[in-house]
């Protein structure tokens, strides 16, 4: 909003004009006309001064800087939650400051404006320092350094990248990391349920930060990696920006995916998907629901209220699984069909008969093959089939009621077979992926 206050328009550089003599009348007029534009200078300067004090004690609106690299897929999904969350409560305003995260707010003698708080993804320990000092409520998405208000469960998303990389018929299976993230919970706990599995994983070490040519470099190690590895291989990329090399590193050597490597990623970001020669399976991350709980936080922060005494720990929301994992298309043809005709009829109580007899073949050739190929049995296939369609219809925000009609099971079956699974109560899941808690 501009303010506009009588007087303070005139300008500074106006001064008396004269033929250079310095007789003691004219130095006082001089003196006198400077004392006077000093005080419509101070009198102007009150004036914006109580307008600002006016506008704060009537206008409601709530400032927020939002110190967030929008490059960055996760911080657009912080920002979407932080959005939802706005525009539930209603009178914030968005400022995105994506230097903050670097260089933190500045003293306050040297600021011109006051936000009436922040939300941020601290990028150094300056930034997060310079935030410490400052009056203004601050959310910092880092936690290294910062109060850890905000915290993601990365134990669950190794032991999730290695469940669906199994449950795909990998037997093999690498894990492809940065040299620095060796010990983050992520790639531990990837090592681990690989190990409890009876699988001892490769790990490959890809090039982060590198000066120029960097991804060309990083192709190249990845190929010449690829190349001489054992086949089929299951890939768990430390995020989709990895995955995307790996992909390309596959197409370079003329490896096929997912026939002989398999890629999971972490982010599950669109653009990744446009920018592989193949659609990447990704680990779906709660960065909306962290944005949501971030304003709500920030938002007792702002009205005068304490901290959280406790983090808000958040869990992956499950696999987006594309064609990177579908190791299904170059199945056994019978098998390939039976997997085909038990998707299609997964609203109806499916039994393994029908199955064989519209099939054409016995039940007992097509258990053998199917245990050959997917290494399950039909019965562990159906029972795997229901929960993924059961998943994406709790994602789509459907009852219970209805995902268990419509994957052909009472609500008490259902809900059994989804706790056996996945771990969690069908409602629990679909309270996980919601962005508002």
């Amino acid at each position: 909003m501009r303010l506009s206050v009588p007087g303070a328009a005139e300008s500074a550089d106006m001064r008396p004009t004269g033929t250079g003599t310095t007789d003691p009348e004219s130095t006082a007029k001089h003196g006198l006309s400077c004392a006077r534009r000093r005080d419509r200078k101070r009198d102007a300067g009150h004036a914006v001064r109580d307008k600002l004090k006016h506008l704060r004690a009537t206008d409601s609106l709530r400032t927020v800087l939002a110190g967030l690299d929008l490059t960055d897929h996760f911080a657009r999904q912080y920002l979407a939650g932080l959005g939802q969350y706005a525009t539930e409560v209603g009178g914030w305003a968005i400022l995105v400051h994506p230097a903050l995260g670097w260089n933190g707010l500045p003293k306050s003698s040297e600021q011109t404006w006051r936000p009436d708080g922040v939300v941020m993804l601290s990028r150094s320990t300056a930034a997060r320092a310079a935030c410490a000092r400052s009056d203004v409520p601050v959310v910092d998405f880092h936690g290294d350094g910062a109060p850890a208000w905000l915290q993601i469960d990365e134990d669950a998303v190794g032991r999730l990248a290695v469940a669906h990389l199994r449950e795909r018929g990998y037997r093999r299976l690498a894990l492809a990391i940065p040299p620095e993230a060796d010990a983050h919970p992520r790639a531990l706990s990837f090592l681990a349920a690989a190990r409890a599995a009876g699988i001892e994983p490769a790990v490959q070490h890809v090039p982060w930060l590198l000066p120029a040519h960097a991804p060309l470099i990083q192709v190249a190690e990845l190929a010449a990696w690829l190349r001489t590895a054992e086949k089929p291989l299951g890939v768990f990329c430390y995020n989709d920006l990895l995955a995307v090399g790996v992909a390309a590193a596959c197409h370079r050597i003329g490896a096929a995916v997912p026939a002989d490597i398999g890629i999971l990623g972490v982010d599950d970001d669109p653009l990744a998907t446009h920018l592989a020669p193949v659609a990447l399976s990704s680990v779906v991350m709660p960065h909306a629901a962290m944005g949501w709980r971030a304003g709500a936080i920030l938002a007792g922060l702002m009205a005068g209220g304490p901290p959280p005494t406790q983090p808000f720990v958040f869990g992956p929301h499950d696999i987006a699984a594309r064609a990177s994992t579908d190791l299904r298309r170059h199945a056994d043809a019978l098998v390939l069909a039976a997997v085909a005709w038990i998707e299609a009829h997964l609203h109806e109580p499916l039994r393994i008969d029908h199955l064989s007899t519209a099939l054409g073949c016995s039940r007992r050739m097509l258990e053998r093959r199917c245990r050959t190929d997917l290494g399950r049995s039909l019965l562990s296939e159906i029972r795997r089939a229901r929960v993924a369609r059961a998943r994406d219809l709790l994602r789509d925000h459907h009852s219970v009621a209805s995902v268990a009609a419509k994957v052909g099971l009472s609500v008490s079956a259902f809900s059994a077979l989804f706790a056996d699974l996945t771990g969690l109560t069908p409602s629990d899941f679909r309270a996980r992926v919601r962005v508002r808690p």
